[in-house]
């Protein structure tokens, strides 16, 4: 059973660290017994973890992290017993509201350890890679992991050889015929728009 099945609505002051003693009585009421580190309040426990940084207004998980940033917290619940939880989905759920299951909670400030509610929000996993794409933090699969692509690291190579030493009668065009793609996608290679991972 989700984190979500153990909490209601609750809301946090705006720009504040304030997690107030009503969402602690609520965590106890919905199964949630007990937090990592023996903290004996919820407020503790985001005091304890977070810092707030006033250039951004973030509130900013120092504690355990995974390798994307992200904030992790250990929660104890009657029916589970111990589980890690993502700590900007824990704090979103007892001060903004349940996480339907399929929605993610995003963060509007673009930093994965931010905790503040002010800045998080729900989307689905298309408003995620739509918000990466926008913001130029998508990084999908490159050169020949990309299934798309019609070249070989080998291939770009060559054709960048080709081209930068002239060899006569090589245009773009002529390059582009040979190895089957559009003359705009040999510009790119040889101005390292696409495929800068090869030098």
């Amino acid at each position: 059973m989700p984190i979500n099945d153990y909490v209601r609505r609750f809301r946090l002051r705006e720009n504040t660290m304030d997690f107030t003693n009503q969402c602690d009585s609520t965590l106890y009421q919905y199964g949630i017994i007990k937090f990592a580190g023996n903290c004996k309040s919820f407020s503790d426990y985001i005091a304890r973890r977070t810092r707030y940084n006033s250039q951004s207004g973030c509130i900013e998980w120092i504690h355990v992290k995974d390798s994307d940033g992200y904030g992790l917290s250990g929660v104890k619940s009657k029916d589970k017993g111990w589980e890690v939880v993502r700590a900007h989905r824990l704090v979103y759920a007892l001060t903004v509201s349940p996480i339907p299951a399929s929605l993610m909670v995003l963060h509007r400030c673009d930093n994965p350890c931010c905790v503040n509610p002010v800045h998080l929000m729900l989307g689905t996993a298309a408003d995620n890679l739509h918000d990466s794409m926008k913001k130029g933090r998508f990084h999908g699969p490159t050169g020949e992991l990309n299934g798309q692509s019609k070249l070989t690291k080998d291939q770009v190579l060559e054709i960048r050889k080709r081209y930068q030493w002239k060899v006569k009668g090589q245009h773009m065009y002529d390059l582009a015929r040979e190895f089957g793609v559009k003359p705009s996608t040999i510009h790119n290679i040889i101005k390292k728009t696409k495929w800068k991972s090869v030098p």
